[in-house]
């Protein structure tokens, strides 16, 4: 027997309030946020709740009408480009406002751009597109577009600097009357150099909101609804078993789910309560959702959350990335707990930390990356590479280069075009992917950094 969440439509009014309340207050306002939050902690169905028009009027009472919620799923974009960015922006915005009566008038109007951006492929005819559209809802209908881009982590990893910086470009355009929700796995900073797209990451980075597990009341309806829904009896295993699977996986939703997914098999008979945490931790169903959870981190917060494990003394500066993804409490007098015991156990037993990083071998002349020798570097490459890594993670500015690289050549030859391919070729040699670097990145106006962990903080 599987169980399955299908909560959406039967959530409590007050579903979520520690997030809910304080986003609805930052699009009443009309301020970008981010909402970002580790895996398994139900973002979608979060998201459908949000987007409910009883959730909507309920938060936004009499400003319910002159807002204009627009739910862009980045899973949905036809290709990770400014024009895909574009077309799936235009087409979401046709989509929510065509269940709006009052608004299907305008829809008429914009269903050519949507056609013609659809059959041009033209990012900069997209582009126009959505601001003339936006233009239309913002300024002419007088409507607040705050548009709620789900799963966009890679999208703003991705995405040239231009495109994000022209997302700015449109809310200036119509400020308090445009904002943007992103829902992401982690803070915008640790997904991307925010120097590379300063202007959006501006907008964002003021209001990042933590997703946490479900808070007790949510956790123990979850519980209640998803038993109901599949007729399963929970108290065949004692009274306490909802607050039980409640404390041990923090309620964590997912990792109660595949908790109550071991209880319903017939074939496994679970000991007592007392000896759960241990039963739990090695059943496949929560060390699946454990595993999901620990490989969507960051390595450092793989690292950090492994020393907690151990009881290793921390500073606040080391716990705090963990803190405010709700993995472990915060308090300053006592020592760091983690949120979900049974997710300690398999930190603990089955955890693994990946080898990640550059190292540099001066001897040999190669380059390790993430445990793998790169490419054969040529001897200018290498030259890059060693004086860069003398200042490991620091700037290094195109004039530095030249100067250090190419002493004494005055010629028309050595300028900055010449140290930009020089940097592709060794891009193209280290980088997992060169197309988006981690290691060797650029600084925009500034130079370039040479990093000995990977700027996403992932592989």
């Amino acid at each position: 027997m599987i169980l399955m969440i299908e909560l959406h439509q039967e959530h409590h009014p007050n579903f979520r309030q520690e997030i809910i309340k304080p986003l609805f207050q930052l699009i009443s306002s009309g301020e970008s946020s981010v909402v970002a939050g580790i895996a398994g902690l139900g973002k979608t169905r979060l998201l459908q709740f949000l987007m409910r028009a009883e959730t909507v009027h309920h938060q936004l009472g009499e400003d319910t009408d002159s807002t204009l919620l627009v739910w862009a799923d980045c899973n949905r974009m036809a290709e990770l480009s400014p024009w895909g960015l574009y077309e799936l922006l235009l087409t979401s915005i046709f989509e929510s406002a065509s269940e709006r009566e009052t608004l299907r008038p305008y829809c008429e109007r914009l269903l050519p751009l949507r056609r013609e951006t659809i059959m041009e492929r033209s990012h900069l005819l997209a582009q126009r597109n959505l601001e003339l559209v936006l233009r239309m809802f913002c300024q002419e209908c007088g409507v607040t577009v705050a548009f709620i881009l789900d799963e966009f982590d890679e999208s703003y990893r991705g995405l040239p600097s231009q495109a994000l910086a022209n997302l700015r470009g449109l809310r200036d355009g119509n400020k308090y009357r445009l904002c943007y929700v992103l829902f992401m796995r982690d803070h915008p900073a640790h997904l991307r150099d925010p120097y590379d797209c300063e202007g959006f990451y501006e907008l964002l980075s003021r209001s990042v909101l933590y997703l946490g597990p479900y808070e007790s009341e949510d956790a123990h309806e979850a519980i209640r609804l998803i038993c109901t829904r599949r007729s399963f009896d929970l108290s065949d295993f004692g009274p306490t078993a909802g607050s039980e699977i409640i404390k041990l996986s923090g309620g964590h939703p997912s990792i109660m789910v595949g908790m109550l997914d071991a209880l319903a098999e017939p074939a496994n008979e679970p000991p007592s309560t007392t000896l759960w945490l241990e039963w739990f931790a090695a059943h496949q169903k929560v060390e699946e959702e454990c595993r999901k959870i620990w490989e969507g981190l960051r390595i450092q917060d793989q690292r950090t959350l492994h020393q907690v494990a151990l009881a290793t003394p921390l500073s606040l500066k080391e716990k705090a990335s963990l803190v405010q993804k709700k993995l472990i409490t915060g308090e300053v007098a006592t020592e760091p707990q983690f949120v979900m015991p049974v997710f300690k156990a398999y930190v603990l037993s089955k955890a693994k930390i990946a080898e990640v990083g550059l190292r540099i071998d001066l001897e040999s002349g190669i380059v390790w990356i993430n445990g793998h020798a790169s490419e054969e570097l040529t001897g200018k490459e290498f030259e890059l590479v060693e004086l860069m890594g003398s200042q490991i993670n620091q700037l290094c500015s195109g004039e530095e280069i030249i100067s250090r690289l190419w002493p004494g050549d005055q010629g028309f030859e050595i300028n900055p075009n010449t140290v930009a391919a020089l940097v592709r070729r060794v891009r193209r040699k280290i980088e997992p992917n060169p197309s988006r670097p981690q290691y060797l990145v650029s600084i925009k106006g500034r130079g370039y950094r040479l990093l000995e962990q990977p700027e996403s903080g992932k592989n």
